[in-house]
This record gives C-alpha cells, sequence and structure tokens, in this order.
C-alpha cells in the first residue's frame, strides 16, 4: 500500500459515497512535487478508474518568486 494506492482509493471512496463529481479540485502544501502528485493518476488503463488527471495549475509567490527561481535543488 502505498501513497499512490491510498490518495486515489479515497477519491474513488469519496465518489462512491456522494455519487459522481464534474470535477474534483485537488490542493496540496507549497511544497507538495507536482510530478508526484500527478503520478497519483497514473494507473493502468485495465483498473477501470473513472479518475484522471485533467491538468496541473502552479501558483508561484509574486514576492519571493524570482528569488527562488535562482535556488537549486
Amino acid at each position: 500500500c502505498s501513497v499512490k494506492d491510498n490518495g486515489l482509493r479515497a477519491i474513488e471512496n469519496l465518489m462512491q459515497k456522494k455519487g459522481k463529481f464534474d470535477d474534483i479540485l485537488l490542493e496540496t502544501t507549497g511544497l507538495a512535487d507536482p510530478g508526484a502528485v500527478a503520478s497519483m493518476f497514473w494507473v493502468d488503463a485495465e483498473l477501470g478508474s473513472d479518475i484522471y488527471l485533467d491538468g496541473i495549475i502552479t501558483i508561484v509567490d509574486s514576492k519571493y518568486g524570482l528569488k527562488a527561481k535562482n535556488w537549486t535543488t
């Protein structure tokens, strides 16, 4: 069992309890890696999940964004 499995399972359980959703917005912490979050939705088509990733929105801090651009990892 992994975070990936738990994340998708939580969303699927919510859909079963509350019915079909048109959209789901998943908000993470500012430190979350968008690639890791997106990988939750890269599942085998044979699993039959109705959940898929449509897009990623990243918000950059207007005050410190340019400074952070020059940071190295």
